[in-house]
């Protein structure tokens, strides 16, 4: 059998390893390309497994710092309550810092929080959820005290809030 096909152009000796040639050389860059893209994929890879890593890394810093600051605060609002009940904020040499409580409720019984609101001609705290923010301050006023306990639940959490003094 031949070597030329049916379809095979007559192509003369020095013409094809000339394409020959233009063909091995186009061959070579496609593989090269090929190895970038692969190396690009590798490197892709390794950063990000870099980047997570060094986001857990900054997350348990990140947490154990909040959990420090979080246990200075409920010490220094400990001291604060304990000697100063009574002032809510205060001048220090580093900071202004005002004692706040943070307030949050948990509706446990819907329908029987409804039915009080309803009598009490509050349902203007209902839309499509329930105003939180309505019902803390019905709850400061007094007029949610004779709910039962699994109706709602209140949680104050103490805070403080610091703001640097700029240097005079």
């Amino acid at each position: 059998m031949s070597e030329k096909r049916a379809s095979e152009p007559n192509i003369p000796e020095e013409l094809r390893q000339e394409l020959d040639a233009m063909l091995g050389e186009y061959m070579d860059h496609s593989e090269r390309l090929r190895e970038l893209k692969h190396q690009a994929m590798v490197k892709t890879s390794e950063l990000r497994l870099a980047v997570a890593a060094t986001f857990r890394k900054s997350e348990t810093q990140e947490k154990k710092i909040k959990e420090k600051r979080a246990a200075i605060a409920a010490r220094f609002t400990k001291v604060w309550e304990e000697r100063f009940p009574e002032v809510t904020c205060a001048i220090l040499p580093s900071a202004r810092v005002a004692r706040v409580t943070r307030r949050t409720i948990a509706v446990k019984n819907k329908r029987a929080l409804l039915e009080k609101l309803d009598r009490l001609d509050r349902l203007d705290l209902v839309d499509q959820v329930i105003d939180e923010s309505g019902l803390l301050k019905l709850s400061r006023t007094g007029a949610l005290d004779d709910l039962p306990e699994d109706v709602i639940v209140i949680k104050d959490a103490p805070e403080i809030q610091v703001r640097h003094r700029e240097e005079d």
